[in-house]
């Protein structure tokens, strides 16, 4: 695609996505200035989205090495997000369940996972691969299946996590995009955005935009809209944020970062997110491995 075939001021007649997939621009969508379209040329490699694209985002994660870590050290509690499957079967994807229970032992009662193709089934004894992401921590470990419970709701008891492995450790987990989010000054009219950003960063409660100029003071209030797709996630958020810090990046480049908060957002979007950077976690997590 060329630059010229995207128009601006016009309502796209169709979607246009990164090349690996990833959707850039909703069909509909107006790039309302040619710097718009030029920056979105400049930082992504867009092509027409009418065409059937089903590619996974190539991410980075830097993976710690092994420690000795306890399982009192991995922060979980009750509602904490995990990834579970079965060890000996890697090309499995890690299917989402949550603690509803915890062992003075810290023996674990989690959720069956629901979803999933093939389904993932437990069996007393087999041995799982779990990630856990917790506030502060983002940790790999090895859990037995010692029972499952099909009734009143299906739950499963695991043994304490053992051979853990931290992976990351801050405030939020947050992990690398390079999505399209549409923004809008706080004054500016509802519905209508004033420019288009890249979203570098993401976690559940905030996310780094990259501009060419800068769009507020530390304190200003945006309006900010984006998706998030993946092949279990489709998930559509506009919420307002607030600037927490802005920092111009070195160099010939006159790109500016702020680090926004999400303001208010729902509970159910706030989930989603934590369970798309839980995804992208352990997408690294299986790439940086050692058996």
């Amino acid at each position: 695609m060329l630059q010229d075939d995207v128009p601006v001021g016009t309502p796209l007649a169709w979607p246009i996505v990164n090349e690996d997939g990833t959707l850039l621009l909703d069909r509909g969508f107006t790039l309302a200035r040619a710097d718009e379209r030029t920056f979105l040329f400049e930082h992504f490699r867009p092509v027409r989205g009418d065409l059937d694209m089903d590619h996974a985002d190539p991410l980075t994660f830097d993976a710690a090495q092994p420690s000795s870590l306890k399982a009192a050290d991995m922060g979980l509690s009750l509602g904490t997000t995990l990834g579970l499957r079965p060890r000996l079967c890697a090309a499995q994807p890690m299917r989402s369940s949550r603690i509803i229970g915890i062992a003075p032992n810290h023996e674990l009662f989690v959720t069956l996972p629901a979803r999933g193709q093939p389904p993932l089934e437990f069996v007393p004894g087999e041995q799982l691969e779990m990630v856990s992401v917790s506030r502060q921590v983002v940790c790999w470990s090895i859990c037995t299946i010692e029972a499952v419970y099909k009734e009143p709701l299906g739950h499963a008891l695991l043994s304490a996590p053992s051979h853990i492995r931290r992976l990351r450790m801050r405030r939020a987990v947050r992990v690398s995009v390079h999505i399209p989010v549409r923004y809008a000054l706080a004054a500016t009219a509802d519905g209508a955005y004033d420019g288009l950003a890249l979203g570098r960063s993401i976690s559940s409660g905030g996310m780094s935009l990259a501009v060419p100029g800068q769009l507020g003071a530390v304190g200003a209030r945006l309006r900010i809209a984006f998706r998030l797709k993946t092949s279990d996630l489709d998930l559509r958020v506009q919420t307002s944020a607030i600037i927490r810090n802005v920092h111009a990046q070195k160099g010939a480049s006159k790109w500016i970062t702020h680090g926004i908060e999400f303001e208010t957002i729902e509970p159910a979007q706030q989930f989603a997110i934590k369970a798309f950077v839980l995804d992208r976690v352990y997408a690294s997590i299986y790439e940086n491995r050692v058996d």
